[in-house]
């Protein structure tokens, strides 16, 4: 993951990335030549997408609960423990479980903006964007507004009047910061699974076609780069014969 940094006009200058620990800011190219610097995504080698799909698989597996990891339970009248049946429930996922499970990624075919590359050639690091955790979504910018709306209201003392406004002011910083960056909010119809569910055990949501996956468009995207270099080449090799054949 990046977090992006845009200017006053809302343009994509900078990504902080962690680089060895620590979080960097670092300008974006869009331009050649700058190989090294963090640009839009074009291609990923194999290597980082054998990566990626490695990393979405221990990321997910962690939120599987399996029967070989639910504790025995004791017997009513015996001093020893039994396991629990095939047939009996698992217990109940962790928070962090939930959040696992319902994790996504955009779908780089819809929101090719989120996704960047930083390294020299053939050893990028994939580059997700997504807001500061310091940026407030829609449903924290709507409490704030309702936690105002009830402070100013019910401000009586020149106390709680200062308190009002120094809220607003604060209310009206931090809807401004959200209204530059809710582009990176990204909408839960624009999003896809890291990898496949079926792969991971995880049960398959039932809206959703299988087979849409964020790794597997990441391949996808380097066969249509494939592709259009070789009919780049085809057609130039097409027009050097034509002019060889015409000037014979």
């Amino acid at each position: 993951m990046a977090f992006p940094v845009l200017s006053p006009d809302g343009k994509l200058t900078h990504v902080d990335r962690l680089v060895n620990g620590q979080y960097v800011r670092e300008p974006v190219h869009a331009g050649r030549g700058k190989s090294w610097k963090v640009r839009p995504l074009k291609r990923l080698p194999a290597g980082a997408i054998q990566q990626f799909k490695n990393t979405a698989r221990d990321f997910y597996q962690k939120a599987l609960v399996r029967r070989d990891s639910v504790e025995p339970q004791p017997v009513v009248g015996r001093d020893s423990v039994e396991p629990q049946p095939v047939n009996a429930p698992l217990p109940a996922l962790s928070y962090e479980q939930e959040l696992r499970l319902g994790f996504r990624l955009p779908d780089p075919d819809l929101r090719p903006d989120a996704y960047f590359m930083a390294g020299r050639t053939f050893g990028e690091q994939l580059l997700i964007l997504c807001p500061n955790p310091a940026i407030k979504d829609a449903e924290e910018i709507a409490q704030l507004e309702k936690d105002l709306k009830w402070a100013e209201d019910k401000a009586r003392t020149s106390e709680d009047k200062d308190h009002a406004r120094q809220l607003r002011a604060q209310f009206v910083e931090d809807l401004a910061a959200h209204n530059l960056y809710k582009r990176y909010f990204y909408a839960e119809n624009e999003c896809l699974p890291l990898t496949s569910d079926t792969v991971l055990g995880l049960p398959v949501p039932a809206d959703k076609p299988t087979g849409q996956i964020v790794a597997d468009k990441l391949k996808s995207r380097n066969v249509a780069l494939l592709a259009a270099t070789c009919a780049a080449i085809l057609l130039l090799l097409i027009a050097t014969t034509l002019i060889l054949v015409h000037y014979r």
